[in-house]
Order: C-alpha cells, then structure tokens, then sequence
C-alpha cells in the first residue's frame, strides 16, 4: 500500500516538473517583474509603480500596480537575484512584464520556490498523520487542484498554505 501511494505522489511531482514551464498567469509575472526594480534600487515599490509610465508599461490592464505585501515583492526579489547571481537568468531583454528573454525557463525558475513549497507543505501532511494517514493525505494534497492551479499560476497563496500547515503540525505536538 505504501509504496503505491509514494508511486502516486511521486507521478503528481513529475507531471508537476513538466508542466511548470508551460503555464503562467499575469500576477506571476507582475510579483516578479515589481521584485525586479526592488533590485534595480527602486526599494518604495508603491510608489515607483504608481507611476503612469511605469504602470503603462509593466502592469496588466485592470490590475492594480503594486497589490501585494512588501515581503512578497522583497522574497521574489531575492530569488531573482539570486538567480542571475546563478548566471541561470540574465535581465537583458525583459523590458516589460511579458517580454523575458527564454519564457519556458524563466517560468520553470521563477516557480521553484512555489515547487519547494509544494513539496514542504506535503511533507508536514504526512508527519501530521500516522504514516498511512499523512502518505495519503499528501497524496490527496499532491493531486489537489487547488494545489496545481496555485503551483501552475505562480500564485503566492501556497506560502500561508504551508504556514497553515506548519501550525496544525506545531500544534498537534
């Protein structure tokens, strides 16, 4: 039984993998594109979005410049530079929100985080739970289509997902 359930959650993580360059949305790519001008220097986000040459230009149409918390736009910052750092991405051509240089790469990277996520927040389900119990609770996890949509989208919802997580395994012990 055991090893049909890791078989399940395995497949779930490499459908997951090769699915992750191919899907994106738009708040994706606004969190990075505003996390970017945190490393070009531009630390009141806020403001500098609001600008209208900047809004015009970085922003989808109906979506509001800078929505998210401070601490989303400083991680995502941190993450691109360590990825350029990294030598993986380079900021030469990417102009606008949609304009990156390699799209299936830079949506692969730029997921990671929400992958390891994913993969930490399955990983308190199962020591949630009797063995049994917790490999089929990160099994139901792993295929949940919230899950996916938050991981295929690049949605931050999956950090107070883990963080939920972490407070029911906190507090059963």
């Amino acid at each position: 039984m055991y090893i049909y359930l890791l078989t399940f959650i395995v497949l779930s993580y490499l459908i997951k993998v090769c699915l992750l360059p191919l899907t994106v949305q738009n708040d994706l790519l606004v969190i990075y594109r505003t996390s970017y001008y945190i490393t070009q220097d531009q630390w009141n986000i806020y403001a500098y979005m609001a600008q209208p040459e900047v809004y015009a230009r970085d922003v989808v149409p109906g979506h509001p410049p800078a929505p998210y918390p401070y601490s989303a736009y400083l991680s995502s910052a941190a993450w691109l530079e360590l990825l350029r750092l990294s030598g993986l991405i380079t900021y030469d051509g990417w102009t606008a929100v949609w304009t990156l240089p390699s799209r299936s790469l830079w949506f692969l990277l730029l997921k990671l985080p929400y992958l390891a996520t994913d993969l930490l927040t399955g990983s308190l389900l199962l020591k949630l739970f009797a063995p049994r119990k917790g490999l089929i609770a990160w099994a139901l996890w792993s295929w949940s289509a919230t899950a996916a949509y938050l991981l295929f989208m690049g949605q931050n919802d999956l950090y107070p997902t883990l963080f939920l997580a972490l407070a029911a395994y906190l507090g059963s012990r």
